[in-house]
């Protein structure tokens, strides 16, 4: 009677310990994986930094080129002033070549 209360007692034991093994062995991969996603996460914050800095650079970027824009106008403006002050030197540069022409011509 005792040898089968013990049986019994040594055949729940082996079965608890069994669960418990299976319990271990579920524990051990779900550390695993937790392992895995916690390196996915790492990399994934990485890579939101990295996001985040070439969001910032895109931004100062764009200010400059605004800025850019901004002088090539104005320097647009500037040559064609320019360009224009240049035909009107032309122009008069031959009107005074012709005016001397006239002057040599008179003495």
């Amino acid at each position: 009677s005792e040898l089968e209360i013990a049986t019994g007692d040594a055949e729940h034991l082996r079965s608890e310990l069994a669960k418990a093994r299976g319990a271990q062995d579920s524990l051990i991969l779900m550390t695993a994986r937790a392992e895995e996603l916690q390196l996915k996460l790492d990399r994934a914050a990485q890579k939101l930094e990295l996001v985040q800095t070439l969001k910032e650079q895109c931004s100062t970027l764009a200010s400059e080129l605004e800025i850019a824009t901004g002088d090539a106008e104005h320097l647009r403006s500037e040559l064609a002033k320019a360009r224009g002050a240049q035909d009107s030197l032309i122009l008069m540069t031959a009107r005074a070549e012709e005016l001397q022409l006239k002057l040599d011509r008179a003495a």
